[in-house]
């Protein structure tokens, strides 16, 4: 992948990266997990339904909130965005069911309990 702008830099690089699709005429806008992996054909229908274009993509890099901006927003549009990824980042770290499994401790304790077969150990 090829780094064109901040946003791709957000995308490539940023940890809980999100884009923001919306209408803005309507006030429609979805918060989408890049993470999450391709998205399947119903939703694609749904956002195409709803109108919704890319907007802004969203991330934390090195602990600190960057953004890029695709079209001109509202201040309490951007405020109201910036909370709904707060709440989602928020989610994904408190959810254990969306951690990955090598994620947490696990992984250490089967470490520590393989065999060694070094030198007749």
């Amino acid at each position: 992948m090829q780094i064109e702008d901040k946003h791709d830099w957000i995308a490539k690089w940023g940890q809980h990266a999100v884009v923001i699709l919306g209408n803005v005429a309507k006030r429609d806008y979805e918060v989408v997990d890049l993470e999450a992996g391709p998205l399947g054909p119903e939703y694609h229908a749904n956002f195409a339904e709803r109108g919704l274009g890319y907007v802004a993509t969203f991330g934390l890099m090195l602990g600190q909130f960057r953004y890029a901006y695709a079209v001109p927003l509202e201040a309490e549009v951007i405020v109201t965005l910036a909370e709904d990824y707060s709440r989602f980042v928020l989610a994904k770290l408190t959810n254990p069911s969306s951690k990955r499994p090598d994620d947490g401790v696990e992984w250490l304790a089967k470490l520590w309990s393989l065999e060694d077969h070094r030198m007749g150990n």
